[in-house]
């Protein structure tokens, strides 16, 4: 899978792109995901609200490898992973981080407003049905935004 963000930060160990990226969903990975938060924080040093951080946590997805099977799991995990990255907004960059934990960095949304619109919007595409061929299901999500929790 070639990552989705070319600008990595090759001053690593380890500047191979499949080090730095999830090899289930082409998304970044958590390496590529701190190295992505150093960079900005290094940019904007001087900024007083440089850049927002996200935590996106699936709820029942244990369910779905329990009772439909690994490969159903993959499956919701790679609609997340597309979902997630078609609705960030100019600028971010979103991660699997865990399992069914997913981050992401909003570069342009600085306060409790921006995070709010941006968590109503994952929230809206989160919950829609994922189609496992044979059959639909529903997921729901915890969002934390640095500092603000936003539980639907």
């Amino acid at each position: 899978m070639i990552p989705e963000d070319d600008n990595l930060d090759t001053s690593s160990k380890s500047p191979n792109p499949v080090a730095y990226t999830d090899p289930l969903t082409g998304l970044g990975n958590r390496r590529r995901l701190m190295d992505k938060i150093r960079k900005l924080a290094a940019e904007r040093a001087d900024d007083p609200a440089p850049f927002t951080i996200g935590i996106a946590n699936i709820d029942g997805f244990k369910p779905i490898n329990d009772l439909f099977g690994h490969a159903a799991g993959d499956e919701i995990l790679c609609q997340v992973a597309h979902r997630l990255r078609a609705c960030l907004p100019d600028g971010g960059f979103v991660a699997r981080i865990e399992s069914d934990e997913f981050a992401f960095v909003l570069p342009l949304v600085f306060e409790k407003k921006g995070a709010e619109k941006i968590g109503r919007m994952f929230k809206d595409v989160l919950s829609a049905p994922y189609d496992l061929g044979d059959r639909n299901v529903r997921l729901s999500a915890f969002l934390w935004f640095r500092g603000l929790s936003l539980c639907w």
